[in-house]
């Protein structure tokens, strides 16, 4: 019986195998919101001292504002970063040494 990614499969002993991939949302839904609020956090600051360098003139306020948008797109792209590492992670086990054979 060819098995394709289903939920699960009924065995004909009448066995039911549970073929579910854990749900990793409920665990990486927070921490991903942790992650952005903190890299949008810190590069604030990045780009408001940047930006002096690419506008003349203006009050602070302008410039800061200008910034935001940016710096949600950095957040933005440390969060596909993480979920690219964290994809290629997945189907992996984590060893310590030498794997022997």
């Amino acid at each position: 019986m060819p098995c394709h990614l289903h939920h699960s499969v009924q065995v004909k002993t009448g066995l039911r195998l549970n073929m579910e991939k854990p749900d990793y949302t409920e665990k990486i839904l927070p921490g991903l919101a942790v992650l952005f609020v903190i890299s949008v956090l810190l590069n604030f600051p990045w780009e408001v001292a940047q930006m002096p360098l690419y506008v003349e003139g203006g009050s602070w306020s302008e410039l800061a504002l200008h910034c935001i948008v940016p710096s949600h797109g950095d957040g933005l792209i440390v969060m596909l970063i993480f979920c690219v590492g964290w994809a290629d992670q997945s189907g992996q086990t984590n060893r310590v040494g030498p794997v022997t054979r």
